[in-house]
């Protein structure tokens, strides 16, 4: 009786083990991103001679089934209810649960200040190539440097963390000056929240984006330096020219959907459409789609987020405008342009947005030359200002 008793114990926990295995593999075989941990999962590895020799295909086999382990979401929310709610932990999933904002982790020595003028002048002298370039082609190039949230808050972090107090504000020196010594235009909106004093409202609390106040103003003081360095006439959007729209639907950041959107938060998100409506027609990768500059949810109890501006993240837009009297841009960033997108449009007669993360095509240059654009700006956030890939640049 004993030796069956222990036979059925073998087969059934073996039995549990190959179900969750299975479970495992056929709910996580179209899973490839975690919207909650921001992060890509691990891939299925590929079986060569090198990784079964070196013992690797077998580790990345671990780490695939790890990723998209049967109740895995359900098991980490409950750690972080309890690191949050009884723990009391200053940092959970690297998210900085500061008093009134969430704000991103950096460990110890993540920050290398001895580097940065050499960092900052490699990747401006191919800014500065780049502006020949746009020149070449009749353009003329802008930068625009907006911060991050990281550094839009940073008194909001607890004295004992990290968070590169003496690294931004030497990058952010250095950028501008080497911006200024190749005479390449540029619109330093971390100059201008320093001079206000980081009020509230600009950036969200609760995600790491500026918001719609902070994106008009971006596109505002973008606009005036335009028209100062060009001449050019253009119309400008301002406050009473805008109707904004308050979503009742509940904001989940991509801070707090980190944590599961366990932070108890009232931030709801705004949008601003012109109170003069301007026609236009969109194309999303060479697709024509639906002429709407926000994604809104089907129902106002459906959380939201930043994505509302121009439905997230996209390789190529397109706007146009039909109206040949003004001229064309080119705006190039990541998703801190997404919410600008929806304002810049109403300054010209086509606008072309490009997120070289998504977009690979062609390099940046060979687009230049083909669409030989009026305006070209590029519009960083200061956490990537010297880690760019300039090889999207000239490919």
């Amino acid at each position: 009786m004993k030796r069956i008793a222990n036979i059925s114990f073998i087969f059934l926990f073996s039995a549990f083990l190959a179900s969750v295995l299975l479970i495992t593999v056929w709910h996580g075989r179209e899973k490839n991103y975690s919207s909650i941990e921001n992060r890509s999962l691990e891939k299925a590895p590929t079986l060569t001679g090198e990784s079964l020799r070196d013992g690797s295909w077998f580790s990345d086999w671990e780490a695939y089934l790890l990723d998209r382990a049967a109740g895995r979401d359900q098991l980490i929310r409950q750690d972080t209810l309890l690191r949050m709610n009884l723990l009391r932990q200053p940092v959970v999933n690297q998210v900085v649960v500061a008093e009134n904002v969430l704000l991103p982790y950096y460990p110890f020595g993540n920050w290398d200040s001895v580097n940065i003028e050499r960092s900052v002048a490699d990747v401006a002298d191919q800014f500065q190539a780049l502006q020949a370039h746009i020149a070449d082609h009749g353009g003329q190039f802008f930068y625009v440097g907006v911060p991050a949230q990281v550094g839009y808050y940073a008194d909001s972090y607890p004295a004992y963390l990290e968070h590169g107090r003496d690294f931004f504000p030497a990058l952010e020196s250095a950028w501008a000056q080497a911006l200024s010594d190749r005479s390449i235009p540029y619109v330093d909106m971390t100059a201008v929240y320093a001079q206000m004093g980081h009020p509230s409202g600009y950036y969200f609390t609760t995600d790491h984006h500026h918001t719609i106040r902070g994106a008009l103003l971006t596109y505002q003081m973008l606009m005036d330096e335009i028209s100062l360095r060009t001449g050019l006439t253009l119309p400008i959007l301002r406050e009473e020219d805008l109707t904004f729209v308050t979503l009742s639907n509940p904001m989940l950041g991509s801070r707090n959907r980190m944590l599961y959107g366990l932070y108890p938060t009232d931030e709801h998100l705004t949008y601003a459409e012109a109170t003069v409506a301007i026609p236009f027609r969109r194309f999303d990768n060479g697709v024509e789609v639906a002429p709407s500059l926000f994604s809104l949810p089907p129902t106002s109890e459906e959380p939201t987020g930043y994505s509302v501006f121009m439905g997230g993240d996209i390789g190529e837009t397109i706007i146009q405008t039909d109206r040949p009297e003004l001229p064309n841009v080119l705006l190039v960033g990541e998703s801190y342009t997404n919410a600008v997108e929806t304002l810049l449009y109403a300054s010209f007669n086509e606008t072309r947005s490009l997120d070289l993360r998504f977009y690979g095509e062609q390099s940046l240059q060979d687009y230049i030359n083909d669409y030989q654009p009026d305006v070209v700006i590029l519009m960083r956030d200061e956490a990537h200002f010297i880690d760019y890939d300039t090889d999207a640049l000239f490919r």
